[in-house]
């Protein structure tokens, strides 16, 4: 068997030999000149396949060049050492008062770096360069994604999305200078009716000195129209007449659905003889809009407006303090403000305030567990018997 092998050994290096010398003869060139492009193709085609082939390459983008003074000043933008977070956004936008340097630019202009585009929450205007995601594309809103209206005077200035469309939750913004920092809002459908209203309070830093203003709002009542008028205003400290007012067109929402809110009842407990035994109802309200799917948001404004008269003549009522300001939702539960447990005392309220809050956030958000209840950041030492 050795013997075998090395005959069969001696036969393949023999013929290796002889197609050695056919294909490259005694004319083959020096050894550098055989690993050169043209070498490899000239060879013959059953040669060539079997040369193991150079792995394609692939570009990798490069970073965005550092941001710094020299970069944006030369690619045409303002650097500013102490820019504002407000830059690019919409009047009444509130932002921590930081100093944070910035390449500042105009939207749609050519004044960023290379990696980098002006960003900006308004359609034109003001931005800063920000990177760029690949494509122009910028982590920025679409373009007239809001509009802004003034009044006559020019006081208030109010910013909502470009559509003028009010989903249920809905926001705007603005600007106004207002006695004692108070601005007024309502909804009203087309025969002038209100379907929803409210005040917020402006930030100005002094009297007589414009102040930003933020508002979430809720439907209270359904429009019988898919259009409206939203009005923001302040009241005269004269007489309550409006002024500095604007008048917007609006798109309302009118589709429905059903939430529901947990009540006491008088006649099915009796002297509240289980304190946390509370009731569902449900409540016909305005359908939430695409971009906030969940009903818990409005269930609980619902449930802090309190009982309707209806309700009340059913034995229903709520333990909670009237006129809370609606709570923010943190991840696993509710963040309210003081005014949730002013003047509330006992055991036996505390329980039914917890056992309300509890059950209207379960039922609606579709959870078996209960959330944390939080006022102003506490949890241990708040609605105490």
């Amino acid at each position: 068997m050795l013997g075998l092998a090395i005959i069969f050994l001696a036969i393949c290096l023999a013929t290796f030999v002889e197609i050695r010398n056919d294909y490259f003869g005694q004319n083959a060139l020096p050894r550098n000149d055989r690993q050169s492009s043209t070498f490899v193709g000239d060879l013959p085609t059953v040669l060539h396949d079997v040369i193991p082939k150079k792995a394609a390459t692939t570009t990798t983008p490069t970073a965005p060049a550092e941001l710094t003074a020299e970069t944006c000043s030369r690619a045409g933008g303002t650097w500013n050492e102490c820019g504002s977070l407000c830059r690019g956004k919409p009047p009444g936008t509130v932002c921590a008062q930081i100093c944070i340097p910035q390449c500042e630019c105009t939207v749609g202009e050519k004044q960023c770096p290379d990696g980098y585009a002006c960003a900006s929450d308004l359609p034109a205007g003001d931005g800063v360069c920000r990177p760029d995601e690949g494509g122009g594309k910028i982590p920025v809103p679409p373009a007239k994604s809001v509009r802004e209206f003034r009044s006559a005077d020019g006081v208030t200035s109010v910013v909502l999305a470009a559509d003028q469309t009010l989903t249920n939750p809905f926001e705007f913004y603005g600007t106004s200078t207002a006695f004692e920092n108070t601005i007024s809002w309502q909804v009203k459908q087309l025969d002038g009716k209100i379907v929803a209203q409210g005040n917020i309070m402006t930030l100005s830093p002094d009297a007589g000195v414009p102040g930003q203003f933020m508002v979430k709002g809720f439907y209270d009542a359904i429009p019988n129209s898919a259009s409206g008028t939203l009005v923001v205003f302040e009241a005269s400290a004269e007489d309550g007449s409006p002024i500095h007012m604007v008048e917007i067109p609006v798109n309302l929402s009118t589709n429905r659905t059903k939430v529901y809110v947990y009540w006491g009842n008088s006649k099915k407990n009796p002297q509240a003889q289980n304190c946390s035994l509370v009731y569902p109802v449900a409540h016909e309200v305005v359908a939430p809009g695409p971009d906030d799917p969940k009903a818990v948001a409005i269930a609980m404004h619902e449930l802090l407006k309190g009982p309707t008269t209806w309700e009340k003549s059913q034995g229903y009522y709520t333990s909670l303090p009237l006129k809370i300001a609606d709570p923010s939702f943190t991840l696993f539960g509710l963040e309210f403000q003081a005014d949730l447990q002013e003047g509330v005392g006992g055991s036996c309220r505390t329980a039914a305030i917890r056992a309300q809050i509890n059950e209207t956030y379960k039922r609606n958000k579709g959870v078996k567990e209960n959330p944390i209840i939080s006022i102003n950041g506490r949890t241990e030492d708040i609605l105490q018997p």
